[in-house]
């Protein structure tokens, strides 16, 4: 009797479900799914025809006991849809069924997996032994050759190369406070940096197994952890010096002093693979010098401000982070996700061939080098990606991790069972600065947002959730609520007409630049206002409702434009190229605007004198006109170590007020892009106060 084989392929349609080897295909040819979504499928089509709540679901893939926001549930299914071809139209395999979950309605056959044996067995047919030699020869030296060709195509590696997979994360650390890497380890300890409130910088460790998280206690006032020598003796510490650069000191693992490592100011360095040398990096350059500081050199040039350096395990190549200088700040963060702003690159050890490998940033080596673990952000989340050293060739990246968390820093360990990572659910809470108790008080509670804007009766609100930027509108008590706009749309800065039937708000979809939307405020399908042609964002209400005024922030020579929302017809604001995130006056007559370039200067123009004039010179933020039109309330970003503040200019004499101080805001205050502020109705300043959640995780691997 043959046994019995449990099915592995569950066939729908033109699609085979691959459970053994986790394979999604379509008529025979790999269809590319990321592990969450594809654990979600297999769920739903091994329950075909069943509700699955989405309770069920949620305990399935991403385990029992964790807390997703629903968009992850949503954004999983939704992958899972496009890339069965069921995102259009009424769906044909996959049901929703309102506020329970979902079922899986295509008919599904199961398949063994395995050949059916022969019914009998071939005749073997005996032959001189001068013949069965000759064959036996030429079947070996065909086999030789075989192999020969898949060793240098790469092929039998990346068929034989087992592929890493997280099944579990362990939170390691439970105190709370904001943590950065980068993240070491020396197998029994991880090494990291915690910023404390006031922004006090402390470098950190925690046992492999998890528990307390212990200071290092160094002389040093503004140290942070770098590296760990490969020997797990000495930690490299960088300590930031006068105008933001770091001294370099090796601190003893078992106590002592710390030692300085020759003159140099750095951006970052880290340990050379043999532990003897020190690769340390300046925007524009990268060197090596001894542990000691001596015989300092320059390896190589490049364009931009290279970080997080890492030799190969064998130390014949150099990899490293590499952040391309934009022409201000906000310009490469709102930038669309496969941009190049950061990309690991790699050299030869002595500075040549250098080559852009992928986007991302921060990656090591595991310790047997077969892997390159590294983070990269998309779709608005930072998740981690393993790449297979295949001699020389690239495969395809590996996707390690797809949410709930945020992960970054990550350091392998020593045993390549687990991936040490900081994991972030990054989430806000408004909060508003109360003037008599000079105190900020809670907002909108319970709503992880930003960026709100308020209809002019004052009743209503809108705003972006935080982080992922749906479109939500609300009563101002949180009644009534009603999202306006879905993943993969990401939405920012939503302004509420004057009549109070229309939002306008900044979005871009994937693989397109950031533009203006209209979308009504019942609800409806989002309209774009004007053509791609370039990021276009900011949008403001002229006192009528009948037009709205909007800058570009990444493109030269671009002014503030105008454009009729009936007509589409656009126009220019004279004398406003070098300026954007433009505001009009409630009364009509003003614009403000901020400077490209550094410090952002807050600009006033005068539709009477058709002029612009300068109101400041203190380098600002998110200017808002208070609701009258009498002043306009902007936060001044602040010096080296100190808080900001949030001022106010009053137009008819130009007189300043500070009126808030943010040392007292608790958390320091966030945004998707840049922390963001803003008024009330009644002009009380508002801020989104990071409550993120910032830990420690292991995250376990099985190979298959």
């Amino acid at each position: 009797m043959p046994s019995q084989v449990t099915p592995s392929i569950l066939k729908f349609g033109l699609f085979e479900l691959d459970r053994r080897n986790f394979e999604l295909r379509r008529d025979g040819q790999p269809v590319k799914l990321d592990r969450i979504p594809l654990e979600l499928l297999c769920f739903l089509v091994e329950n075909a025809g069943s509700l699955v709540t989405r309770e069920q679901a949620i305990e399935r893939v991403w385990g029992k006991g964790v807390f997703i926001e629903e968009a992850s549930l949503y954004t999983a299914v939704r992958k899972v849809r496009r890339a069965l071809g069921d995102d259009s139209g009424e769906s044909q395999l996959i049901q929703t069924v309102p506020r329970k979950g979902y079922r899986f309605i295509a008919k599904v056959d199961q398949i063994t997996g395995s050949l059916p044996p022969s019914a009998s067995a071939p005749a073997v047919r005996v032959t001189p032994h001068f013949r069965t030699s000759w064959a036996v020869l030429t079947s070996i030296l065909l086999v030789l050759l075989l192999l020969l060709w898949l060793v240098r195509s790469g092929t039998l590696w990346r068929s034989q190369t087992s592929v890493p997979m997280v099944v579990r994360f362990v939170q390691l650390t439970n105190d709370g406070q904001v943590k950065s890497g980068p993240v070491a380890t020396d197998g029994i300890r991880i090494y990291f940096n915690e910023i404390l409130p006031g922004q006090l910088r402390l470098p950190v460790q925690v046992s492999t197994r998890g528990g307390e998280v212990v200071h290092i206690s160094i002389s040093l006032s503004r140290a942070r952890v770098l590296d760990i020598s490969p020997d797990g003796r000495e930690i490299l510490l960088g300590n930031q010096e006068e105008g933001g650069a770091n001294s370099l000191w090796i601190q003893p693992v078992f106590g002592g002093s710390p030692r300085r490592v020759g003159s140099e100011l750095v951006r970052d360095a880290a340990w050379a693979a043999d532990g003897k040398m020190i690769v340390y990096g300046n925007p524009d350059s990268i060197s090596l010098m001894k542990e000691n500081g001596m015989l300092p050199r320059k390896l190589l040039s490049v364009q931009g401000s290279p970080y997080d350096f890492r030799f190969s395990p064998g130390g014949d190549s150099l990899r490293f982070s590499l952040l391309r200088f934009s022409r201000h700040d906000i310009s490469s963060s709102l930038h669309d996700e496969g941009s190049d702003s950061t990309s690991i690159m790699q050299a030869s050890a002595e500075g040549q061939n250098l080559q852009k490998l992928f986007s991302g940033c921060c990656g090591k080596w595991t310790s047997d080098g077969r892997f390159f673990v590294y983070s990269n952000e998309q779709d608005g989340r930072t998740d981690l990606w393993a790449l297979a050293e295949t001699g020389g060739r690239h495969t395809d990246p590996i996707h390690l991790t797809s949410g709930p968390f945020d992960f970054e820093a990550p350091a392998p360990s020593k045993d390549g069972r687990e991936i040490f990572a900081i994991g972030n659910l990054r989430r806000s809470e408004i909060v508003r600065y109360d003037r008599r108790s000079r105190e900020f008080v809670s907002y909108l509670a319970g709503v992880s947002a930003e960026g709100l804007s308020f209809s002019r009766d004052g009743k209503w609100v809108t705003y972006t959730s935080y982080p992922d930027g749906g479109l939500w509108r609300s009563k101002v008590d949180g009644s009534e609520r009603l999202q306006l706009a879905f993943p993969p749309m990401r939405c920012l800065l939503p302004r509420w007409s004057p009549d109070g039937r229309e939002i306008a708000f900044a979005a871009h979809l994937p693989a397109r630049p950031w533009n203006i939307y209209l979308v009504p405020a019942d609800g409806g399908t989002p309209q774009q206002v004007v053509p791609d042609a370039e990021d276009r964002v900011d949008a403001n209400w002229s006192a009528d409702g009948s037009s709205l005024v909007f800058g570009s922030f990444n493109v030269s020579n671009t002014p503030i434009s105008v454009v009729n929302v009936k007509t589409k017809q656009l126009s220019t604001i004279p004398g406003s190229i070098g300026l954007f995130s433009p505001r009009w006056s409630p009364d009509g007559r003003y614009i403000c605007a901020i400077t490209v370039e550094r410090p952002f200067k807050l600009m006033l123009f005068d539709f009477a004198t058709k002029k612009w004039t300068q109101l400041s010179d203190s380098d600002i933020g998110y200017p808002n006109w208070s609701h009258g039109g009498r002043y306009i309330y902007f936060e001044v970003n602040p010096h080296r170590n100190q808080p900001a503040e949030i001022h106010r200019i009053r137009i008819s004499d130009r007189k300043v007020e500070t009126i808030a101080n943010l040392a007292n805001i608790g958390r320091a205050a966030t945004g998707s892009f840049v922390e963001w502020s803003g008024l009330a109705p009644d002009d009380s300043p508002l801020l989104s106060r990071d409550i993120s959640t910032h830990e420690i995780y292991a995250l376990q691997l099985e190979t298959r």
